[in-house]
């Protein structure tokens, strides 16, 4: 049975449990996309095949042991040349052996391009025995030297992230990621600017100044400026803009099907320690533009703002406010005839009314009657026509300031909103009288701020009502003029082609008496007419969808920046009641950057807690005599719980037995309430805050029950006893390299 009849079976399998939402999401993805439901796959392998949990986890050694066959594992039978399984000859035919499943799901990595472009270090286009003996090292758990499902799951999500690195490599990290990209079909088609297949030194070269400044230094090529941008490229979200006083050159990306791994925000989250994360840091770099027919209007489309900083954000606005001013502009020139598809139909037009002028004025068949009424008519018409002009611009322009005053107002009610949830999320009082003091200062100042704001929402509103009513005095002349301008048409028509008297008597026009050539001439201006006509209609569609476009975009940046906003009110009107001081750790953990950072951005997630708060929280966890009474550093507490979830509160491992941030079993659960006479459930393993609770406390206990010794915490907390230290010590290096700790 191989791995591609296990696969199928697994999805039929998940159909009937889980519907065809989980099956579509796994045969809608690559191969490897089967490891997003690790434990879902271990029950299916447990329950349905009759495995094992043995079939999860083979010494290194074991598979070092194997051969090299085209590129993929088999093992060491002369006789015979089989592919590693070791299945015996009696066993049932439907038995999945989990020394295959390691193998095949090994080979699965070697064959994918995507990932495979990890793996070749010396770029010859070829996975050797050297570069797969190095991916299994770096894979291998460190305490015991497995190669588990669980460290191959991690491996994938780190490629798919574009975080993952063969340290063993004699290549830099930057040279190894840059030439994973280079080697990426989609980053090929993405940077191959000249579009012959391939990345010259030049395409290279632009790219890796390019994105040079992505982590906000320009000075060097980090490794986090490339796994931004390869995560662009990745998401269908990268793209060059060069801007110059001449001209804006844009490039815009296809969309394509996803070539990668996308992980399924509802599945619980694979714990393991090479498990790495691509939300990465925030991308610097700008947006997709798209040009509007003749409008000189560039829409910017960027993508990622809730990732940009105020200012940056600031800056996307600032593009964006100049879209829809420029695209009002381009309804006004319409208006004013300085629009060049508008001014051609203008000039034909005056081209066609000149000789239409000359060949009736020329015409002795047409009373001079006839053609002072036609002169007099076409006269009042071009007058009337420039006024409901004069009018639809001044109706264009309070259009633009209600929408200015309506975003004044959206800001101004989303500070409101921040305010008082800031009010309602203050402390009733506290015992210690400077916290309190804190709480009534803050309390006063919102009060007045709350106040002032809902005073300015008022005058807000009341100047929307104000320029409402302006614009609808605009258009109700709009609507006056618009009648004239028909009554005026309808004269023409009697002009030129007569009509019936309120007598009943027929009363002649110009075409009743004229001479063929005024009539051709009439013909040919009627046509101009009607053609004016219609490319203002047409010109006018075009600036009032481009206008909806570049509004709907400005609103997007602005709804993103009133949310930023109020959170940062939240935060400046908070008062913390924690007798810890956390900015030590928040200090280092920024220092550190890389994973570190990647990892406290989730774990403030998964709490609900800004960065101070957390790190408030952890250094009081880890000194508190409650807690951890000072037996683990908070940043040596934070590495673990990076190691142990990977930060997500709903990890789970072990075959389904480890769950949430500390990776806690039910007999650890257990442990904690009987040295601590707690009462923490099974299901409290799953809330981030109850997890950490018991983890500093079974922490506690291991380091004292292990005559206060660091090694032998982490030795118990890792196997249960104290009979291996050197676990102890493997895990403490382990945790230090998870975050970047020397």
């Amino acid at each position: 049975m191989n791995f591609e009849t296990i696969k199928l079976g697994f999805l039929n399998w998940l159909e009937e449990k889980n519907g065809t939402e989980g099956k579509e999401f796994v045969t809608n993805n690559p191969d490897m996309s089967i490891f997003l439901y690790n434990t879902e796959f271990k029950n299916y392998l447990i329950q349905e095949v009759g495995a094992d949990n043995s079939i999860f986890s083979k010494s290194i050694t074991e598979i070092m042991s194997m051969e090299i066959v085209n590129g993929k594992l088999v093992e060491k039978k002369e006789e015979t040349g089989d592919s590693f399984t070791k299945e015996d000859e009696n066993e049932d035919e439907n038995e999945y052996n989990g020394d295959s499943l390691i193998a095949d799901s090994l080979n699965a990595i070697f064959e994918n391009e995507d990932f495979a472009m990890y793996l070749d270090t010396d770029t010859n286009g070829e996975i050797g025995e050297d570069e797969i003996n190095t991916f299994l090292t770096g894979i291998a758990n460190p305490e015991d030297g497995q190669i588990s499902f669980d460290s191959i799951a991690g491996a994938v999500q780190a490629m798919n992230d574009g975080t993952f690195t063969n340290k063993e490599s004699e290549l830099s990290e930057t040279e190894l990621l840059l030439k994973g990209v280079y080697s990426n079909e989609k980053a090929i088609n993405t940077l191959d600017i000249n579009g012959d297949g391939e990345l010259s030194a030049e395409e290279k070269t632009k790219f890796e100044e390019y994105i040079k400044d992505f982590d906000g230094n320009a000075d060097d090529l980090t490794k986090e400026d490339i796994q931004t941008a390869f995560r662009q490229i990745i998401r269908n979200e990268f793209v060059y803009e060069d801007n110059n006083e001449e001209e804006q050159i844009t490039q815009e990306i296809p969309r394509q099907e996803e070539s990668t791994i996308t992980a399924a925000s509802s599945a619980p989250r694979i714990s393991g320690s090479t498990q790495a994360s691509g939300t990465g840091a925030a991308s610097a770099g700008s947006g997709i533009t798209s040009s509007t027919k003749d409008s000189g209007v560039q829409l910017d489309t960027t993508k990622g703002l809730e990732n940009k900083s105020l200012d940056e954000l600031e800056q996307v606005k600032s593009t964006r406010e100049s879209d829809v001013s420029k695209a009002r502009d381009n309804i006004n020139a319409v208006y004013s005839g300085e629009n060049e598809a508008v001014k051609t139909a203008q000039k034909d037009y005056e081209k066609a009314k000149d000789a239409y002028d000359k060949a009736v004025e020329n015409d002795e068949k047409i009373s001079d009657e006839l053609k002072q009424q036609r002169s007099q008519n076409l006269e009042a018409i071009e007058k009337k026509q420039g006024e409901i002009d004069d009018v639809n611009t001044q109706i264009n322009k309070k259009e633009a300031e209600i929408s200015d005053a309506e975003n004044t107002l959206s800001a101004d009610e989303s500070n409101l909103a921040a305010l008082e949830a800031a009010l309602s999320a203050l402390p009733t009082s506290s015992d210690d009288p400077e916290i309190q003091a804190q709480i009534e200062a803050q309390r006063n100042a919102l009060e007045t701020q709350i106040s002032e704001t809902k005073q300015k929402i008022t005058e807000d509103k009341n100047t929307i009502e104000q320029l409402n009513q302006k614009l609808d005095e605009f258009k109700e002349q709009l609507e006056t003029k618009q009648d004239e301008l028909d009554k005026l048409e309808q004269d023409r028509q009697n002009i030129e082609n007569g009509y019936i008297d309120g007598n009943g008597n027929k009363v002649d026009g110009i075409l009743d008496n004229c001479s063929p050539a005024t009539q051709q001439a009439l013909q040919a201006f009627n046509e101009a007419k009607e053609n004016l006509a219609l490319v203002k209609e047409t010109e006018l569609s075009s600036a009032r969808e481009t206008l909806t476009q570049a509004e709907a975009a400005l609103d997007e940046v602005n709804t993103v920046i009133n949310d930023k906003k109020a959170e940062e009110t939240k935060k400046e009107y908070k008062v913390s009641t924690s007798q810890f001081d956390g900015q030590e750790l928040l200090d280092t953990i920024n220092n550190l950057g890389g994973n570190a950072t990647i990892f406290y951005s989730r774990l403030c997630d998964e709490l609900g807690m800004d960065e101070k708060e957390v790190a408030d929280y952890l250094t009081e966890l880890s000194n508190s005599e409650q807690w951890a009474d000072g037996c683990v550093s908070p940043i040596m507490l934070f590495a673990q719980i990076c190691n142990e979830s990977g930060c997500y509160a709903d990890a789970v491992g072990d075959n389904g037995a480890a769950v949430g941030l500390g990776q806690f079993h039910e007999c650890a659960v257990d442990e904690v309430n009987y040295r601590f006479g707690t009462h923490y459930t099974y299901e409290d393993r799953s809330n981030p805050i109850k997890a950490l609770e018991m983890m500093s406390l079974l922490l506690k206990y291991d380091y004292k029950s292990s005559g206060n010794s660091e090694v032998g915490m982490y030795t118990k907390y890792a196997s249960g006893n104290l009979r291996n230290l050197n676990i102890g010590k493997r895990y403490i290096e382990h945790l230090k390299a998870k975050i970047g700790l020397t």
